[in-house]
């Protein structure tokens, strides 16, 4: 029998209320009973639809929003904290083995940040909770797949924090888990560069000759059945992935993979964390405090990641 899949609400005062009730609306009544909704009644009944929704599947309300002190679009402790209870009662979900998935909705680290002090994001956290020590980030689309070596960090950041462990690491993860997940026997993963020109034989920089040539030589010593190419330049691989003839391509930095998915598949990208028991998603947005509680947010995002999360929840 399928387990069920949990979807929390994120940020209280963000989008997330609303994109998860316009998400749920695109299922049907039996497709929602597979569902476990982790939030906050009071902040869901601000928008139209909740119960007529919530009548199909499971609802945990945790009742942790203050009614009087509540507005949309606020950086707040109590929205930190809110937005962390509804990922540890997810948490709890999984190790019980009542859910295989979680859909996460976006939360503000600044929020969090005053709780929880180091808070980085839902992926570092989750991974710390389960005391998992690799994960990656893979953000997706259609057939564009790309995984992450690092993740939010200042570009000017991005050589310094590179390195052979990492690199070789990222690339036999991905090779994994295109495998468990996706069920893809024969693997073709592309590794960007870093540099323009793929640093001109050193003269644009030195971090494809002394990082990720050597990187991805170790890593297809660790992997049978699989092809690892590169470095190629991020155009490349993208056309690669559009025909077809990649499984993956590998980026040294978020936005080398955003700019793609932004510009080719705006509002449907999906972020897929890689190296963890079970599954989890969540839209490829943020908390858009910007329009919260004005009705104007797109749920197209979430419900790829829904959807996505039920079809490889079947595989875990």
């Amino acid at each position: 029998m399928t387990k069920k899949i949990a979807i929390t609400m994120g940020d209280p005062s963000g989008i997330g209320p609303e994109i998860i009730i316009k998400a749920l609306d695109y299922f049907n009544s039996n497709e929602r009973k597979q569902f476990i909704l982790i939030g906050n009644s009071f902040v869901f009944n601000k928008f139209k639809g909740f119960k007529k929704i919530t009548d199909c599947l499971e609802f945990i309300d945790i009742n942790n929003v203050s009614r009087n002190k509540f507005n949309f679009g606020e950086i707040s402790a109590s929205n930190g904290q809110a937005s962390l209870d509804y990922l540890n009662k997810a948490l709890d979900l999984v190790k019980t083995k009542q859910i295989s998935g979680i859909v996460t909705c976006p939360v503000c680290k600044i929020s969090i940040d005053r709780v929880a002090n180091g808070f980085r994001g839902q992926t570092e956290y989750l991974a710390r909770q389960i005391n998992v020590k690799l994960v990656r980030m893979m953000l997706l689309s259609g057939r564009l797949r790309f995984v992450l070596v690092t993740t939010h960090l200042a570009l000017a950041q991005v050589h310094k924090r590179l390195n052979i462990p990492d690199l070789v690491s990222t690339i036999v993860l991905t090779d994994l888990e295109l495998n468990r997940l996706f069920n893809i026997k024969i693997r073709l993963i592309g590794v960007c560069g870093l540099n323009p020109h793929l640093g001109e034989s050193g003269l644009l920089g030195q971090e494809e000759i002394k990082l990720i040539t050597p990187a991805i030589k170790l890593a297809q010593d660790k992997i049978t059945g699989s092809k690892i190419l590169g470095p190629l330049s991020l155009e490349r691989i993208v056309f690669s992935l559009f025909n077809r003839k990649l499984s993956a391509g590998i980026c040294m930095y978020h936005d080398q993979a955003m700019m793609p998915l932004k510009l080719i598949c705006p509002a449907r990208g999906v972020n897929l964390t890689l190296g963890l028991p079970f599954v989890r998603t969540s839209p490829l947005h943020g908390t858009a405090f910007d329009i919260a509680g004005k009705n104007k947010a797109s749920p197209r995002s979430l419900i790829e990641a829904i959807k996505l999360t039920l079809k490889l929840s079947k595989r875990c």
